[in-house]
């Protein structure tokens, strides 16, 4: 999941696709807001370990794919 997050993140279209900024502020609503909306930094911060713990809750399991799936419409 990390490797997929870091893609997003490193791909400037989550400035302006809300889809896939939502999957950043699901892993860590606070951290989001800490981070002032930087997928980069909040991936950092959080750690591998914290995103491998979070692949298991459905929640961000769920905002993955919708991600996933703005990404490839933008294609």
């Amino acid at each position: 999941m990390l490797d997929e997050l870091r893609s997003l993140a490193l791909n400037l279209r989550w400035g302006w696709e809300p889809r896939i900024r939502a999957v950043f502020q699901v892993l860590s609503p606070e951290l989001w807001e800490e981070t002032r909306h930087n997928p980069i930094t909040l991936l950092a911060r959080l750690g591998p370990e914290a995103v491998e713990a979070a692949a298991g809750r459905e929640d961000v399991v769920q905002a993955l794919k919708v991600a996933q799936a703005a990404e490839h419409e933008h294609r």
